[in-house]
C-alpha cells in the first residue's frame, strides 16, 4: 500500500461535468462546493474493506477553491494513531468541469444521484489484479445524515448488488479532526504506511483512491437526481 491519510474516496476524482440527456441543465456555482464534506457511508465487495469495515468510522474533506480555479483539498482521517491529514490540489484540464490531480491514476467513477447541496452519492470501480472492484459512497454536509438520505444510499447499493454485509454506516470520528483541519495542520501529498501500523489505518490506505467525487457536482441545485456523469480519476492503492 503506497499511500496513507487519504479517505475513503480521497484521491479526489475529476468529473466530466456533462448531463447525458440535458447539457442546459450544468449550472456551477464553484462557491456552492467549497466546505467541509463527510463520508458517513459506504458498501464495497473489496474483500479487504469486508474484513477491517467495522474498524472504520467517518472522514471528512475541506474544499478551497484557489483563484486560478483549480481546488485545494484537504482530508482528515481518523485513526487509532491519531487524525491523518493529507492535501492535493486538483487542476482544470481545459474542458469545463473537468479537474485531475497529477499524483493519481485515471480510474473511473459516476454520480447516481445528488440534491446538489446535501448529499451525494458516488459509485467508483477500478480494475485491480484482474478482479474489478466497486464501491458506493455516501457524501453529506452532517455528519448525520437524514433518514431519508440513508435509506436512499442503503436502496441504490443493493440495486447496484451490494449485500448487507458489504453496507457501512459509518460511526462519527468525533471533534479533534475538524479541529486539527480548522489548525491548519495538514501533510501534503501522500505517504507510505510504516510498520506496525494498525489494520484500520491501513485499510484507510488501500482504499484511497476509491474516489472523492469532484465537487463541482454538488453545485447542481436544479436536479436532484443526476445520472450519467463520467469522472476520471483516482485509485485503488
Amino acid at each position: 500500500m503506497r499511500t496513507l491519510e487519504l479517505s475513503l474516496g480521497l484521491a479526489l476524482l475529476c468529473l466530466l461535468c456533462a448531463e447525458a440527456e440535458d447539457p442546459g441543465a450544468v449550472g456551477l456555482d464553484k462557491n456552492k462546493i467549497a466546505g467541509k464534506w463527510y463520508i458517513i457511508a459506504v458498501a464495497s465487495d473489496s474483500e479487504s474493506y469486508l474484513r477491517k469495515k467495522d474498524e472504520l468510522k467517518m472522514a471528512m474533506a475541506t474544499i478551497m477553491v484557489l483563484g486560478e480555479g483549480d481546488l485545494k483539498v484537504s482530508f482528515a482521517i481518523p485513526t487509532p494513531e491519531g487524525c491523518k491529514k493529507s492535501e492535493w490540489i486538483y487542476k482544470q484540464t481545459g474542458v469545463p468541469g473537468e479537474y485531475y490531480c497529477p499524483e493519481r491514476g485515471n480510474k473511473t467513477a459516476q454520480v447516481v444521484d445528488t440534491d446538489g447541496k446535501t448529499y451525494a452519492v458516488i459509485f467508483a470501480s477500478r480494475l485491480k489484479d484482474g478482479k474489478t472492484l466497486h464501491m458506493l459512497r455516501l457524501y453529506s454536509r452532517t455528519q448525520e445524515g437524514s433518514p431519508k438520505i440513508t435509506a436512499l444510499f442503503k436502496k441504490l447499493a443493493r440495486e447496484k448488488s451490494f449485500t448487507d454485509e458489504m453496507i457501512k454506516m459509518l460511526p462519527r470520528q468525533g471533534e479533534h479532526c475538524p479541529a486539527l483541519c480548522r489548525a491548519g495542520l495538514v501533510n501534503k501529498g501522500s505517504q507510505d504506511v510504516p510498520a506496525g501500523t494498525s489494520s484500520a489505518t491501513a485499510l484507510w490506505s488501500e482504499l484511497a483512491g476509491e474516489s472523492i467525487l469532484v465537487w463541482h457536482v454538488l453545485a447542481f441545485t436544479l436536479l436532484k437526481f443526476i445520472t450519467g456523469l463520467s469522472i476520471l480519476g483516482a485509485e485503488w492503492d
